[in-house]
């Protein structure tokens, strides 16, 4: 694992410190989408989309006891898969969902890995074209899986077997990266980008009609990617300046910028550990390669400022 060899970041907020940045792939293509999960041992996953050979493909790797593993091909189709999420299950095993075309038009596909073989794709969505997926475990257990469909957000729950369909936006005519997360309270948090805006939502029995928007309407904003601590909640997203984030801690706090000294920073991918760290992945360039797309990673913990210099 290389630490990144031209890249600094300042830290303008009061609320995390930064611990060290990491360049996760290193290569002379395209990687984006990045989405990272803590699982209950302790391993980081970090997965993401690839452009190889003129095609799509998620690739991963996992850190376990500080030491990276090689990064690893999840998909082979010849047609493209792309814009992968995954959850662990209260079994311990890891689902990953993606958006494949593989049947000539955009579906959502799923692999399982139960700590020693992945299983066999298989295929959630049959009807219109549908992608973005994401995903987490409800307070019951169950998989609640949500995802673009024609440009609004559908979501169908597993409990053992898929359940049916259901529609979640309406008023919204251009949905985009969804986001789900679910606090201390059995809350279900949603985010998404909708006409360069992050408005988000909170399920407490059903869904609002008129959902508020957390990011400032005169800047293009997206790709939202959200972490949650007991009920406090943090948004990242990105505008054509870079990255932002804003936290909620019983109420909503001023937009932050998070600067980081790269081209084309975007897609933030956030998740807590056990410990309080926030982990913080995103895709960007350092100007070395020229067109080529690295996935980062960086950890945050306590409040203060910080310069950091890559060693």
């Amino acid at each position: 694992m290389k630490y990144v060899l031209i890249l600094s970041i300042l830290l303008l907020s009061s609320f995390y410190q930064d611990t060290g940045i990491t360049q996760v792939t290193e290569n002379d293509f395209i990687d984006t989408h990045p989405a990272i999960l803590i699982d209950s041992t302790n391993r980081l996953w970090v997965i993401w989309t690839s452009q190889r050979d003129r095609n799509w493909d998620i690739y991963y790797r996992i850190r376990e006891n500080g030491q990276w593993g090689d990064e690893t091909r999840l998909t082979t189709d010849p047609d493209s898969d792309f814009q992968p999420c995954l959850v662990e299950d209260t079994h311990g095993v890891i689902w990953v969902f993606w958006s494949s075309t593989r049947e000539g038009i955009a579906h959502i596909f799923c692999k399982r890995f139960t700590g020693e073989t992945w299983t066999e794709a298989e295929q959630l969505t049959y009807t219109s074209w549908n992608k973005d997926p994401a995903a987490l475990i409800d307070s019951n257990g169950h998989i609640l899986l949500a995802w673009i469909k024609y440009y609004s957000i559908w979501y169908k729950t597993y409990d053992g077997t898929w359940g049916k369909e259901y529609q979640i936006s309406y008023q919204w005519a251009d949905d985009w990266d969804p986001e789900l997360g679910l606090d201390a309270s059995g809350r279900i948090w949603l985010t998404w980008t909708a006409y360069g805006m992050i408005p988000y939502e909170i399920y407490t029995g059903e869904w609002t009609e008129k959902p508020p928007v957390l990011s400032d309407r005169a800047v293009r904003s997206y790709g939202p990617g959200m972490a949650i601590k007991g009920d406090d909640v943090i948004v990242f997203w990105f505008t054509d300046e870079g990255l932002v984030y804003r936290q909620y801690t019983g109420e909503w706090q001023p937009i932050e910028w998070f600067p980081i000294d790269q081209e084309k920073v975007e897609y933030p991918a956030v998740c807590y550990g056990e410990d309080g760290t926030l982990y913080l992945a995103w895709c960007g360039s350092d100007g070395s390669r020229a067109k080529t797309r690295e996935i980062y990673l960086v950890a945050l913990k306590e409040r203060g400022s910080s310069y950091i210099d890559k060693r």
